[in-house]
Order: C-alpha cells, then sequence, then structure tokens
C-alpha cells in the first residue's frame, strides 16, 4: 500500500538515470533511456509514456512457484495482491519477517505517473547498470516488496509499457546478483 500512497502524493520527472554502466542514481517518474520503438509505442505525443490502458500481465504466472521456491530456498507459494484502478499487479512468494520474500510487481502508467519508478526515486537508493530489460537497474541494500520491503536487493527494468520491479528481502542476504537477474530474465522473455 505504500507505493500506491506515494503514487498518490507524488508527481511526474524527468529520468536522469542513464542506461549505461556504473552507479546510477533513480529520480521520479519520467521516460527511460530505452530504444525509440519501445517508447513509441507507449508514448503520448510529448515522448513522454502514455497512460497505460491495457490489463497488467498475471504477476504470479511470470514465475512458477519452483523457480521462486529454489530463489528463496524454501517451499513459497505466489499470492497476488488486489490492486484497484490502476494498470498494476503484484504477486508475492513468501511471507513478509518470516524469512525471504519474493515479490514481482508490474506497472503501466497512470495520469503521468509511474508508480515503480516514484517508489524506487522515493527511496534514494544508488542503483548500478544491469542487463535486464530495457533500462535495468540493480539495487544492492534494499528489496522492495509489496506493503513494505527492507534488507534485500531488486532489480527494475522496463518492458514495453510495463514497469517491472522483482525485489527479493531476506534475513540472510538472499540470493546472489546473478540468480537474482536471471529470474528477472525470465521474467522479462515472458512478458508479451
Amino acid at each position: 500500500m505504500l507505493s500506491l500512497l506515494v503514487v498518490a502524493c507524488g508527481s511526474g520527472g524527468d529520468d536522469s538515470s542513464g542506461g549505461t554502466g556504473g552507479a546510477v542514481s533513480t529520480t521520479a517518474a519520467g521516460g527511460g533511456s530505452g530504444s525509440a520503438a519501445t517508447e513509441a509505442e507507449a508514448s503520448g505525443s510529448d515522448g513522454e509514456p502514455g497512460d497505460t490502458t491495457a490489463t497488467p500481465p498475471d504477476a504470479c504466472g511470470l514465475v512458477t512457484d519452483e523457480a521462486a521456491s529454489a530463489l528463496l530456498g524454501k517451499d513459497v507459494t505466489g499470492k497476488p495482491a488486489p490492486i484497484e484502478d490502476l494498470p498494476y499487479a503484484v504477486c508475492q512468494w513468501g511471507e513478509l519477517f518470516q524469512g525471504n520474500v519474493l515479490a514481482v510487481q508490474v506497472a503501466g502508467q497512470k495520469d503521468t505517473i509511474r508508480p515503480l519508478q516514484l517508489l524506487v526515486s522515493s527511496s534514494g537508493q544508488t542503483a548500478t547498470a544491469s542487463s535486464v530489460g530495457t533500462d535495468g537497474k540493480y539495487f544492492a541494500d534494499v528489496g522492495y516488496v509489496y506493503g513494505g520491503g527492507g534488507v534485500g536487493q531488486s532489480i527494475l527494468f522496463r518492458h514495453g509499457e510495463w514497469d517491472v520491479l522483482v525485489g527479493v528481502t531476506g534475513e540472510d542476504g538472499g540470493p546472489s546478483q546473478a540468480d537474482l537477474e536471471a529470474v528477472a530474465a525470465d521474467i522479462d522473455a515472458a512478458l508479451p
């Protein structure tokens, strides 16, 4: 719910994150550095992504329970979170405060706001470039999960009109960056 509250209070801005190697810092919800074709598909007349009108893909269908269990090191089942009136889908494996949690959040744009971009930019965390999707970013210190987050790691990337945030929290350090990027790359490949 925190991300929805932030969305209601935020406004659009520019994204000066860049899309190349090295440390990058995310800022508020503007366009990324994706390909011209990808941005044109989801753009309004001013070059900024337009409102997403499509229904978001089923976030629980993007990762198998087996893959999530392997990543987290325990048996887990994906549970969708109810989101209304936004182009936004969430699925979470594991329970908050009970070991590692994996969350996949998929969101489009609504009224010039890109909720996932706004969420990560408002946290002030620094990211490094990731090869996943368009304008991929890896956050080494925070796991963004639905309804909270904490110590962990996350990957944010763009796929067409969708921003995708894959986050893992956990008390034992969780999976390696390479393992998280492999799961995120599988999600990117599974998106329409």
